[in-house]
Protein backbone atom coordinates (compact mmCIF):
# COMPACT_ATOMS: atom_id res chain seq x y z
CA UNK A 1 0.00 0.00 0.00
CA UNK A 2 1.33 3.47 -0.89
CA UNK A 3 1.18 5.76 2.15
CA UNK A 4 2.20 9.43 2.29
CA UNK A 5 3.33 10.79 5.64
CA UNK A 6 3.33 14.59 5.95
CA UNK A 7 5.62 15.74 8.76
CA UNK A 8 7.36 12.36 8.82
CA UNK A 9 10.50 13.58 10.57
CA UNK A 10 8.78 14.06 13.94
CA UNK A 11 8.67 11.49 16.73
CA UNK A 12 5.42 9.83 15.63
CA UNK A 13 6.42 9.85 11.97
CA UNK A 14 9.74 8.13 12.64
CA UNK A 15 8.08 5.53 14.88
CA UNK A 16 5.41 4.83 12.24
CA UNK A 17 8.07 4.38 9.55
CA UNK A 18 10.11 2.05 11.79
CA UNK A 19 7.00 -0.03 12.49
CA UNK A 20 5.45 -0.24 9.02
CA UNK A 21 8.15 0.63 6.48
CA UNK A 22 8.94 -2.96 5.62
CA UNK A 23 5.27 -3.76 4.97
CA UNK A 24 4.21 -0.74 2.90
CA UNK A 25 5.48 1.73 0.31
CA UNK A 26 6.01 4.72 2.60
CA UNK A 27 6.81 8.16 1.26
CA UNK A 28 8.00 10.54 3.95
CA UNK A 29 7.20 14.17 3.13
CA UNK A 30 9.44 16.81 4.70
CA UNK A 31 10.18 20.46 3.93
CA UNK A 32 13.96 20.64 4.29
CA UNK A 33 17.15 18.66 3.70
CA UNK A 34 17.86 18.79 7.43
CA UNK A 35 14.49 17.18 8.18
CA UNK A 36 15.13 14.54 5.51
CA UNK A 37 18.52 13.64 6.97
CA UNK A 38 17.02 11.83 9.97
CA UNK A 39 14.90 9.63 7.67
CA UNK A 40 17.45 8.33 5.17
CA UNK A 41 18.34 5.32 7.36
CA UNK A 42 14.68 4.29 7.75
CA UNK A 43 12.66 2.00 5.43
CA UNK A 44 10.96 4.70 3.36
CA UNK A 45 11.36 6.99 0.39
CA UNK A 46 12.03 10.60 1.35
CA UNK A 47 10.61 13.54 -0.59
CA UNK A 48 11.62 17.11 0.20
CA UNK A 49 8.51 19.06 -0.71
CA UNK A 50 6.93 22.46 -0.86
CA UNK A 51 3.39 21.77 0.29
CA UNK A 52 2.18 24.63 -1.90
CA UNK A 53 3.73 23.15 -5.09
CA UNK A 54 0.63 21.73 -6.74
CA UNK A 55 2.45 19.77 -9.46
CA UNK A 56 4.94 18.15 -7.10
CA UNK A 57 2.31 17.22 -4.53
CA UNK A 58 -0.08 15.89 -7.20
CA UNK A 59 2.67 13.69 -8.61
CA UNK A 60 3.53 12.29 -5.17
CA UNK A 61 -0.11 11.76 -4.20
CA UNK A 62 -1.05 9.97 -7.41
CA UNK A 63 -1.97 6.40 -6.49
CA UNK A 64 -1.54 6.88 -2.75
CA UNK A 65 -4.14 5.10 -0.68
CA UNK A 66 -3.51 6.89 2.60
CA UNK A 67 -2.26 10.30 3.74
CA UNK A 68 -1.17 10.59 7.36
CA UNK A 69 -0.83 14.21 8.44
CA UNK A 70 1.65 14.56 11.31
CA UNK A 71 2.50 18.18 10.58
CA UNK A 72 0.61 19.48 13.59
CA UNK A 73 -1.52 21.56 11.24
CA UNK A 74 -5.28 21.33 11.01
CA UNK A 75 -5.30 21.89 7.25
CA UNK A 76 -7.59 19.67 5.21
CA UNK A 77 -6.06 17.08 2.82
CA UNK A 78 -6.77 19.32 -0.16
CA UNK A 79 -4.65 22.04 1.40
CA UNK A 80 -1.79 19.67 2.24
CA UNK A 81 -1.71 17.81 -1.05
CA UNK A 82 -2.92 20.17 -3.72
CA UNK A 83 -5.40 22.80 -4.63
CA UNK A 84 -6.45 20.69 -7.59
CA UNK A 85 -7.64 17.07 -7.48
CA UNK A 86 -5.15 14.31 -8.19
CA UNK A 87 -5.82 11.48 -10.63
CA UNK A 88 -6.35 9.10 -7.72
CA UNK A 89 -6.39 10.89 -4.34
CA UNK A 90 -5.79 9.01 -1.08
CA UNK A 91 -8.94 7.31 0.18
CA UNK A 92 -8.12 7.76 3.85
CA UNK A 93 -6.90 10.83 5.72
CA UNK A 94 -5.71 10.79 9.32
CA UNK A 95 -6.11 14.23 10.90
CA UNK A 96 -3.16 15.85 12.66
CA UNK A 97 -2.21 14.59 16.06
CA UNK A 98 0.01 15.79 18.83
CA UNK A 99 2.54 13.69 20.74
CA UNK A 100 3.19 15.63 23.99
CA UNK A 101 2.92 13.24 26.91
CA UNK A 102 2.18 10.27 24.67
CA UNK A 103 3.86 7.03 25.73
CA UNK A 104 3.96 3.48 24.41
CA UNK A 105 3.78 3.83 20.63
Amino acid sequence: MKILIAGANGHLGRRFIESFGSEHDLIALVRSPAAAEVLFALPCQVAIVAYGDVQQMSRLADGAEVLINLTGSSRRPSQILTKKPTKKPPRLWWPPVSAPGFRGF
